[in-house]
Order: C-alpha cells, then structure tokens, then sequence
C-alpha cells in the first residue's frame, strides 16, 4: 500500500471517531506480541494535510521499568484510544526538546501492570487519569539501540533520533499550542505487518 493510501486509511480511522484534523496529527500503533523481548516492534508517527510518516519505536514501557517499577502499583501503560491536547512542546527530563504532558494540558489515561506481566488483567489492574510524565521524545542521540532498556517507563519513544528531530522540527513549525496523539492496536491498521 502505497503511502498515499496508506494516509488516507488513517484518515479515515480518525472521522470515523470524529475526531477533528490539525496541521500535525500524532499516532502510534502498539503491537503487544513480545514485549519481554524489549524491542522496538511499534511505530509511532503523524501525518499532515498530504503527508504521512511512520517510524519504530516503542508505545510500551522498556521489559527493565517493567520488572523495577517506580511505583508499587506497576509501570505505566498509555490506553489505547484518542488521546485529547496532552502534549505541548517542552524539555523532556529538562534536558532535549519534546512533547510533554504538563499541568495546562490535559490528563492522560492509563493501566498500571501490577503483575508484570505486560498484558492487562482486569481482575487486578486499574486505570488511571492523570499527569503522570508520558512524553514523546527519543531513546539515544548517539546510536540506534537493539533493546528498549530504560528510555520508556511508558513514555512514547522514538528508537531513531534523526526521525524524533525531523518529528519534533515539524511540531515546531506548525505553532499548535497543543498536540494530541491517536494510540491504536496493531489490529486496527490493515497494513501494519507491512511497516
């Protein structure tokens, strides 16, 4: 599929769930298959008004943050679904340049993995709405790494810092104030095993 038909495809998931089009529009597509592997197996992306871009990264903690969470109640998941103004432009960590959830944007939603096994249970596991620091930046600046590692703790993570500095370049230039991001399942996108 052709990235023509490809953006159009994406399109067409966001007007189907009415959801208004900005200049940047903001999506990952999560695939939960061998996530204690730690490998950049999801692709996060955005289009624009002709434009799409699809780049691996991961929309999933790192297996470490998994096994060590910072809380008791476990690491944090991003839910699927559509994610509204969550984002604005700030420096992740204090250190780079990033989409930031911050007090003046609004809640993300999320399920902490009590368990650890990196799949939800209902039975056990909550959701969560809040601020809770997930960003959307990039793993290394120096190299591409193989494993996750400790770049996610439920972050949304580019594995390639060329494709996070052309992404975040572009959400510069488009002044939005805030970003919103569109988080699917793999089995959502016709062509994801094509990606």
């Amino acid at each position: 599929m052709i990235n023509k038909k490809k953006l159009e495809y994406i399109k067409n998931l966001y007007f189907k769930h009415g959801i208004p089009l900005k200049s940047i529009n903001l999506f990952g597509i999560r695939n939960e298959e061998k996530q204690k592997k730690d490998i950049w197996n999801d692709i996060i992306g955005f289009f624009t008004e002709d434009k799409i871009y699809f780049y691996k990264g991961t929309t999933d903690p790192g297996y470490y943050w998994t096994l060590n969470p910072s809380l008791k109640q476990g690491t944090a998941h991003l839910c699927l679904g559509y994610h509204n103004k969550i984002w604005k432009i700030s420096k992740h960590r204090g250190k780079y340049t990033a989409l930031c959830n911050r007090w003046k944007c609004n809640k993300t939603r999320i399920w902490r993995d009590i368990n650890k096994d990196t799949k939800f249970d209902k039975n056990i596991e909550k959701f969560y709405k809040g601020h809770f620091g997930i960003n959307l930046h990039r793993a290394s600046a120096l190299y591409l790494l193989n494993k996750i590692g400790k770049f996610s703790a439920g972050c949304q993570v580019l594995q390639d810092s060329k494709n996070f500095n052309f992404l975040i370049s572009k959400c510069i230039e488009s002044k939005q104030k805030y970003f919103s991001y569109f988080l699917f399942d793999k089995s959502q996108i016709a062509f994801f095993e094509k990606l």
